[in-house]
């Protein structure tokens, strides 16, 4: 059973979860209303559970892919063909998938729409943009924007401005770990020819990619943190610039030291804190 938590990443869906809920329960103007939550409640699980399982897929399917890039960097976390067989994983992505655009489909069709985009992008990225530079990251990241953006459908009333931001918020830290996590794997993505942006860069250029990032996030912010605040959302305002704005720059100081992989993965797992920084700041939309 542990194996196939690794598989699915297990980790990263709870944090889709917790965003998807957070933002669907916070950012709506009336959720005192209880037969309006009601009726939102199913969908919202619908909504939620189908995200989850479409995610999970595309986990899968990347690991299949993936064996031998995973032999070389990550060998005892290596799961398929060594405790789940390929064909059975294959099974177990096909599974995933139907089930998830079912329950997408139980919330409505433009929701399901998007799932089936989501699934053939998470299949590309596996057999082609992964190995693609720059795009793979972008395709990965452009769907965590969209877990943000596809709550809408499951009531109405929300808050778009505060709705945007977190959307931006979760693309940005979203590909900055993204690229991190190309630098963690490159000495396998270049020995089995995978051009990632990492891999085909030297250290320092694509650090300072990250640093341009970090600065779009560092505006981003402030910029947010000023709004709320002149539009009386005093907590969610501060939260951006006290707390969030200096996380990102002990994390810039930190980036500007890595040197060895083993850094990078200290860094990979603290932007993914701090991506849970900012998804745990949602509910103050609402004081």
């Amino acid at each position: 059973m542990l194996h196939i938590f690794r598989l699915f990443r297990l980790p990263n869906l709870l944090i889709i979860a917790v965003l998807q809920f957070l933002t669907a329960f916070f950012l709506q103007g009336n959720i005192a209303e209880s037969e309006y939550l009601f009726f939102n409640a199913q969908k919202l699980i619908f909504l939620i559970s189908a995200t989850i399982l479409i995610a999970a897929a595309g986990n899968v399917i990347n690991d299949i892919q993936d064996i031998e890039i995973d032999s070389i960097n990550k060998p005892g976390k290596v799961v398929i063909g060594k405790y789940i067989l390929r064909k059975n994983a294959l099974v177990l992505y096909g599974a995933l998938n139907f089930t998830g655009l079912l329950l997408a489909g139980l919330v409505e069709i433009r929701f399901f729409i998007w799932n089936l985009i989501a699934a053939q992008i998470l299949w590309l990225y596996s057999f082609v943009l992964k190995c693609k530079g720059i795009a793979g990251n972008l395709a990965v990241v452009f769907l965590m924007g969209l877990a943000v953006w596809v709550v809408q459908f499951a009531g109405n009333h929300f808050n778009f401005a505060i709705l945007y931001f977190y959307m931006a918020f979760a693309f940005l830290t979203g590909l900055i770990r993204e690229i991190i996590k190309d630098i963690e794997d490159k000495n396998g993505d270049l020995a089995c020819g995978c051009n990632t942006f990492a891999a085909k860069n030297s250290i320092e250029k694509v650090k300072q990619s990250i640093f341009w990032l970090l600065l779009i996030c560092g505006i981003l912010l402030l910029y947010a943190g000023i709004f709320f605040i002149q539009n009386t959302n005093w907590y969610l305002g501060l939260y951006q610039i006290v707390i969030m704005f200096p996380l990102f720059v002990f994390f810039s100081l930190s980036l500007r030291k890595a040197r060895e992989t083993k850094q990078f993965s200290c860094l990979s797992l603290y932007i993914k804190l701090i991506m849970l920084a900012g998804i745990l700041s949602i509910p103050l939309a609402q004081l």
